[in-house]
């Protein structure tokens, strides 16, 4: 048995600069795709497989972060196409209709008319270069700095996403995010609600268990309060896990979690580290490729020459 789980985050036709979501058409190629060649089941379906599925590759459908344009746009495609999918958010984002802390950083630098100081920061070198070099664009220059945020203590990350909040006054942040009344059309209209931590932490840069135990609590029972269901997963914020993140989703009650791994997997599985291949706004040749991990196969070869 093989499975493919394919991730989403945003759909919609708008132009945006740092994070350009799928285009509807491409979105509706990508699931006639899906359709054609997969038996699409849900995730919690996962949980039950007992056998294979008339001999095709399953597939699974996620979004992640909870944005306006899943309901708007993706939730309508899915239905027309008859598919499943589960929808994982941030309950911190939905509660006061903010954006993550990776789209804040995005929109705050890139709109900011004001020259942002990060001398107090403790930023590398090659990140801050880069913030000087008139040849790198304000979205390069992000890409590192996010890349670099990732990879350090998220106490760390709060302060410098602070920081720039801060310096960034003259920024009205835009209301991308879903509503709970969203949330629970997306429910009643047969799709699965996961959750995606509490803030968007990584949770795997976390070294204080009680905080993130404190996520994986609080996003959960927020999301079972809105919806009067029990939520089965979750979806590990920038796909970032460890054994101790593991341990405490199983023991908070979750009975999956997803990550993201580029990579189908079979039927022998650790539950709690589902890999997911995230496809993104790119031409269609390259998703292709992507969704048949032709890319992640190259990039092996690469590395191990």
């Amino acid at each position: 048995m093989k499975v493919k789980n394919f991730l989403f985050h945003r759909v919609n036709d708008n132009p945006d600069p740092f994070w350009p979501a799928m285009l509807t058409s491409q979105f509706k190629s990508i699931l006639s795709q899906i359709k054609k060649s997969y038996h699409v089941i849900s995730t919690d379906e996962l949980m039950h497989l007992k056998k294979h599925h008339g001999g095709k590759t399953l597939a699974t459908i996620s979004f992640d972060d909870g944005y306006k344009d899943n309901i708007e746009y993706a939730a309508p495609i899915l239905q027309h196409y008859k598919m499943p999918a589960t929808f994982y958010v941030v309950t911190n984002c939905i509660d006061n209709n903010v954006p993550t802390w990776t789209y804040d950083i995005d929109y705050r630098t890139y709109f900011t008319k004001n020259t942002i100081d990060f001398s107090s920061c403790k930023l590398p070198e090659s990140v801050l270069q880069k913030q000087r070099d008139k040849n790198i664009s304000t979205v390069q220059f992000t890409g590192a700095l996010k890349a670099y945020l990732k990879k350090i203590d998220f106490n760390k990350v709060l302060e410098i996403v602070k920081t720039i909040e801060e310096q960034t006054q003259d920024i009205d942040m835009p209301k991308v995010m879903m509503h709970w009344d969203d949330i629970m059309q997306l429910y009643k209209s047969n799709f699965i609600i996961g959750s995606h931590s509490h803030t968007h932490p990584m949770l795997n840069n976390i070294t204080n268990e009680n905080i993130v135990r404190a996520e994986l609590v609080i996003s959960k029972s927020r999301i079972e309060e809105k919806i009067n269901s029990h939520i089965s997963s979750i979806a590990f914020p920038v796909g970032g896990y460890n054994e101790t993140v593991k341990t405490l989703s199983a023991e908070e009650g979750y009975k999956y979690a997803m990550a993201v791994e580029q990579k189908s997997h079979g039927e022998n599985i650790d539950v709690f580290a589902i890999p997911r291949i995230e496809l993104y706004n790119e031409p269609r040749w390259k998703t292709f490729l992507r969704m048949n991990e032709v890319m992640q196969r190259t990039k092996k070869i690469v590395r191990h020459g």
